[in-house]
């Protein structure tokens, strides 16, 4: 649940950082930042408008995903149910 809140969030924060940094000339920090959003938003790219209000529910399942997988492996790490080979 904290990872679907996350992950709706951050399209969110990137798109008001992308706001805020629009003017700035291109530069190797520029090019970290937009690095940076395609990483931990890759549907960032969708087209138009639609793209925009489906991008954040997307991102949330995609982190939603990666959280319970994440959960998982912890879990099967820790009781010892992973087989060693």
């Amino acid at each position: 649940m904290i990872s679907a809140a996350i992950g709706f969030c951050v399209p969110i924060f990137w798109g008001f950082a992308g706001f805020v940094l629009f003017t700035a000339h291109e530069s190797m920090w520029t090019n970290l930042f937009w690095n940076a959003v395609y990483f931990t938003c890759p549907f960032w790219a969708l087209p138009g408008n639609l793209g925009m209000i489906v991008m954040p529910f997307l991102n949330a399942a995609l982190y939603s995903c990666v959280g319970l997988i994440i959960r998982f492996l912890y879990r099967s790490i820790s009781t010892g149910r992973m087989n060693r080979s």
